[in-house]
């Protein structure tokens, strides 16, 4: 594989954890300091990331790095338990419930 084709599956694998977890770029942006445009940027294999920023994803994501790099196969986070509970809520319980993780993850993340 060759760079940018590594860089593209790199950011699918972002994209594709990101939207697993039902968030938007802007709230992954916003939990890890970076730009939507960068993030964007990355998630399409257009922009690398310095390992601060790598990091701070991966947290976010809850997801292993091994993972993101194509060294493990599966993405092997706790989460689908966490969206079986949520995916059933109505919209205003799910806002409010992403809401609070989302304040969570930043607290976390400091």
């Amino acid at each position: 594989m060759n760079k940018d084709d590594y860089k593209k599956f790199i950011g699918k694998r972002i994209r594709e954890s990101r939207e697993q977890l039902k968030l938007t770029r802007e709230q992954l942006s916003e939990l890890c300091d970076i730009e939507p445009s960068f993030l964007s940027a990355v998630e399409n294999g257009q922009k690398s990331m310095t390992l601060y920023y790598f990091k701070k994803i991966c947290v976010a994501l809850h997801i292993s790095a091994d993972y993101i790099l194509g060294i493990e196969t599966e993405n092997n986070n706790d989460t689908s338990l966490l969206m079986k509970y949520i995916s059933n809520m109505n919209e205003e319980d799910f806002k409010c419930t992403e809401n609070i993780i989302i304040e969570l993850v930043k607290h976390f993340n400091k």
